[in-house]
């Protein structure tokens, strides 16, 4: 029963999502859903494995492009007139633009943000359908667009994107005034009262060589970690089936520390496991302690990290076990990006340095998670934000 109450709960918030926002690692279902959360990571993982195998199956694989800004653009259904905007358009007080005087009058103080609008408006209405809102990462206009040798390239964010000038994609780059990736739909009678859906039918959407429209889903090519993935979901599934029913159920409670816990031992280079976890719990709380000035409250402070790592001692087995699927379930991923980043039609670099794309997301019966390599991404963040 609470299986498939945590499974409800896991479906509603994908369908009821407004916006789109953050997409959840694999990996972290099961602290926030539990079993429910494991199941749906795990058989998301299997279907990307068994796609890159060669076996098909609906589950959908698109890669994540580093764009900017990110652009919602489409016919407005009030006024059934086309509009480009920011995520703004979502706010409580959208800016919508329908004209470019719109966009001044909503983006005038970023005028590299106005030119990258003023485009989308120009060329965009060329290929989108005539009816829906969508929205994507818009990766370049012409200014954008460099030849070096024998490739073109773009940077629309860290990354940038190179490939050869005379293959089908550098031709579409070189003959375009604009670039954009869609990756997602809205549904709704009204920009306020609308829904995000993740598996946009690009097919609606009409050929033009001002627009170089990028399919982002994977054109599947090779899958060199193939042993890896399987030894990896093996052990996570025999961990789980050895597990007690409750192990994962008892992470939904400590989710929000969990999270923070992961990321820092993502950050350090590190595994997860139960001692670090009540170590992260022990420098919470004399952190939090340290923050009240009254004994009272001091005392109140220390009593809810006792709390918290007395049930985490309670039940010290179902956490070892959770943090070896968790860890399972991430070497598992990390071997499939890995497998997936042959695919691209493009080559990725960070100030000169070669990259690797920024991940994929597998779209598994509407629900999306996203597929990154949490330590490379982490490390590429450094590099990105490093001093010269």
């Amino acid at each position: 029963m609470i299986e498939f109450r945590q499974f409800i709960a896991l479906t509603e918030a994908i369908a009821n999502a407004k916006v789109l926002t953050h997409l959840e690692h694999p990996e972290d279902l099961m602290v926030d859903h539990g079993v429910a959360g494991y199941h749906h990571a795990v058989e998301a993982l299997k279907d990307v494995h068994h796609k890159l195998s060669g076996q098909f199956n609906t589950t959908k694989v698109t890669e994540k492009y580093d764009g900017s800004p990110s652009i919602v653009a489409g016919i407005d259904p009030k006024t059934n007139r086309f509009f480009v905007a920011t995520k703004s358009a979502f706010n409580k007080d959208p800016k919508i633009n329908y004209t470019n005087e719109d966009i001044l009058k909503n983006h005038g103080h970023a005028p590299g943000l106005v030119s990258k609008l003023q485009a989308a408006l120009e060329h965009l209405p060329k290929v989108f359908p005539k009816k829906g809102v969508y929205q994507g990462d818009l990766m370049h206009t012409a200014d954008d667009v460099h030849e070096v040798g024998k490739e073109v390239s773009f940077t629309p964010n860290t990354l940038m994107y190179s490939t050869d000038k005379k293959g089908e994609e550098g031709k579409k780059i070189l003959a375009s005034k604009v670039g954009i990736v869609v990756h997602s739909k809205y549904h709704g009678p009204s920009l306020d009262n609308m829904q995000v859906g993740f598996d946009p039918d690009l097919a609606n959407f009409k050929p033009h060589k001002d627009v170089h429209l990028i399919n982002p889903e994977v054109e599947v090519k090779s899958h060199p970690n193939k042993t890896q993935v399987e030894h990896h979901l093996r052990l996570a599934e025999k961990t789980f089936a050895d597990a007690h029913p409750e192990a994962l159920n008892n992470l939904v409670a400590h989710k929000e520390h969990i999270r923070t816990f992961v990321n820092k031992m993502v950050r350090e280079k590190g595994q997860p496991t139960t001692s670090g976890y009540r170590k992260h719990l022990m420098d919470i709380g004399e952190k939090e302690a340290s923050k009240v000035t009254t004994p009272k409250a001091k005392q109140a402070k220390i009593a809810t990290m006792l709390e918290r790592l007395k049930h985490v001692e309670d039940h010290q087995d179902h956490f070892d076990s959770a943090f070896k699927i968790h860890h399972h379930l991430s070497k598992a991923k990390d071997a499939l990006v890995d497998s997936l980043s042959s695919s691209s039609p493009y080559k990725h670099s960070v100030g000169g340095k070669e990259a690797e794309p920024e991940g994929y997301v597998a779209i598994r019966q509407g629900h999306p998670i996203k597929l990154v390599n949490r330590a490379k991404f982490s490390a590429a963040n450094m590099m990105k934000h490093a001093k010269p």
